[in-house]
């Protein structure tokens, strides 16, 4: 089985506009998994109309209110991507975008399970849900939009993978499991009576998942 290795991040934050684009150092590699996220302040009715660099897969969305709504895609890179992915919408607020590329899944990764949270409650901790892949060997990801710019914390046993904004913020982390089992995660910020949402996904490598075979008859 391949080892899954995180390669690249880019991510940007801006306003007033109804598109914004994030940045790689050099292009994806074919085969290799991509993941992109939009969070900040968007009104449900506000749905992302495109996103660039070919076709995309919805992970999951989630939304409080019209404050803190947050959006993850992924797809597997099939060499043609340049180096920018941008999303365009239709409102006129405050977001962020990131997009992140990881090696070692080769072409047949597949989003595992994914699940969302939302608050507006004083407190000064974010809560990212619980998941239980079917398989072990996973990428769990983590991703969440807060609607101040807190100092965020990373949860314990991941890594950040970026965090970007002002006014409305982003954080994302990711972690490589060997085990199945339940997987999920708080990260404390240091501003409280705020609305924020996050999402935890998991991704396993088709081809590289052991299957058992029983004959019948």
């Amino acid at each position: 089985m391949a080892i899954i290795a995180h390669v690249q991040s880019g991510s940007t934050s801006g306003s007033g506009t109804t598109s914004i684009t994030a940045t790689l150092a050099s292009s994806p590699t074919k085969g290799n998994l991509l993941i992109l996220g939009l969070m900040g302040r968007l009104g449900s009715s506000e749905d992302p109309s495109s996103t660039s660099n070919g076709s995309w897969t919805e992970i999951a969305t989630v939304s409080n209110g019209s404050d803190a709504r947050s959006v993850l895609w992924y797809k597997v890179a099939d060499g043609t991507e340049s180096t920018s992915f941008t999303v365009t919408f239709g409102d006129r607020q405050q977001y962020n975008v990131f997009v992140s590329e990881f090696s070692g899944t080769r072409s047949r990764l597949v989003a595992d399970k994914a699940s969302s949270s939302s608050s507006s409650s004083s407190g000064e901790t974010i809560t990212f849900p619980s998941i239980s892949p079917e398989l072990s060997g996973r990428l769990i990801v983590l991703a969440a939009c807060h609607t101040n710019d807190p100092d965020w914390t990373t949860p314990s046993g991941y890594t950040q993978l970026t965090t970007v904004g002002n006014a409305c913020s982003l954080w994302a982390g990711y972690k490589i499991t060997s085990g199945k089992g339940s997987h999920s995660g708080s990260g404390s910020v240091d501003r409280d009576d705020e609305e924020w949402s996050s999402i935890t996904a998991s991704f396993f490598d088709w081809q590289g998942a052991r299957c058992r075979v029983r004959r019948v008859g």
